[in-house]
């Protein structure tokens, strides 16, 4: 699994903890949180859209604050991802939305409060299968791979963090995650001769091996242009219904959060105190011209509404809050500046933690 993205410290915002509404109801969404329990009309994430399935993701009054932060940007945040659900979480920049993923893999921990994956505090050791099997796949915006190894043993790389594989195993495992999104007979290629999308692809593939029914993806078509971008939406979509896996996809972009997920989780509160779910009206299979629907573009315009009015966008909060997404928005470009030359340093280290293991880094150097 890769979590090769440089370290985000989310934006200074003004306190707002004291007089943050907890529960409240709007039109349209369902408000996820610790004081808005479950009820035949505000059902807890996922209830509605998986009926009888069981939480793969939960957190539970989870609390978080940055060392350099005298506020939490997490405060008291409870939500629910049940097995087999494709959920997007959308919010401004700075939000704290990617912060939620560090906390999920491992890479933050939480002040206070629970989080459980499948049933399992995050970070439970594991015994027979299961301990071979990482507890969620993490795909950051950057594919990130590494450019001295060919694209096959950039793929393989979580089968050498989990171990217990032969390399006959894992040339077997890594052919056949490479043709299962499309990369038959580039597996020997280095990273720089493929195109941005396969490199997204092979970056899938990685994370496809890290075993895990939970995949977080953040971001992961933001570099890429319009065309790709739609190209490669149909083709995650397809992924999903094929791998049955649970996802939990960050992005800014409403339209694609409406055409690949079964419902939205938007962030309209900072710092996060609960998460307004909504349903996406949409059948499978989907196409671009579902996006075209009467109720996906209602939905469409009520979701864009609501995040003009969350702070951290122009015109929605106080300027101490718009002033701390903008410095973190800052700070994120000039991390991206610096990740490149701090990859071959860092990666090995990231991915470790990101898969609660240690001490294998030398079988991925």
């Amino acid at each position: 699994m890769h979590t090769f993205s440089a370290s985000v410290t989310d934006g200074k915002h003004a306190d707002m903890r004291a007089d943050m509404p907890r529960g409240n109801m709007s039109s349209g969404g369902n408000v996820i949180s610790e004081a808005n329990p479950a009820s035949a009309g505000n059902a807890p994430a996922g209830a509605k859209d998986q009926p009888g399935a069981s939480p793969m993701l939960e957190f539970r009054d989870v609390r978080f604050q940055y060392d350099s932060e005298d506020f939490s940007i997490i405060d008291r945040l409870s939500f629910t991802v049940k097995k087999g659900e494709f959920v997007s979480v959308i919010g401004p920049s700075g939000c704290g939305k990617s912060t939620i993923f560090r906390l999920v893999n491992r890479l933050l921990m939480p002040a206070e409060g629970g989080i459980l994956v499948n049933g399992e505090p995050v970070g439970a050791k594991s015994s027979g299968a299961a301990a071979r099997r990482l507890s969620c796949g993490y795909m950051p915006q950057q594919d990130l791979l590494f450019p001295w190894r060919t694209v096959a043993e950039n793929v393989r790389i979580p089968l050498e963090i989990r171990g217990g594989f032969s390399a006959q195993e894992m040339d077997r495992m890594t052919a056949e995650v490479l043709e299962s999104v499309g990369l038959t007979g580039w597996g020997q290629k280095a990273p720089k001769e493929l195109s941005g999308g396969m490199r997204q692809r092979a970056a899938f593939a990685r994370t496809l091996l890290t075993g895990a029914d939970l995949l977080l993806l953040d971001e992961p078509f933001s570099a890429l242009d319009y065309l790709t971008r739609l190209s490669m939406r149909e083709w995650l979509l397809s992924q999903w219904e094929q791998e049955q896996k649970t996802v939990l996809f960050i992005t800014h972009d409403v339209e694609e959060a409406i055409f690949l997920s079964t419902r939205i989780l938007a962030v309209e509160e900072m710092p996060i105190t609960h998460l307004r779910s909504f349903d996406v009206p949409l059948t499978h299979p989907r196409s671009v011209e579902s996006l075209n629907a009467p109720e996906a573009l209602a939905l469409k315009d009520e979701l864009i509404a609501l995040l003009r009015k969350t702070p951290g966008n122009a015109g929605g909060a106080s300027a101490g809050i718009t002033a701390g997404a903008e410095r973190k928005s800052t700070a994120d470009a000039e991390s991206k500046g610096t990740a490149g030359a701090e990859s071959k340093s860092t990666a090995g280290a990231e991915i470790a933690s990101a898969g609660n293991v240690s001490g294998k880094r030398g079988g991925i150097t």
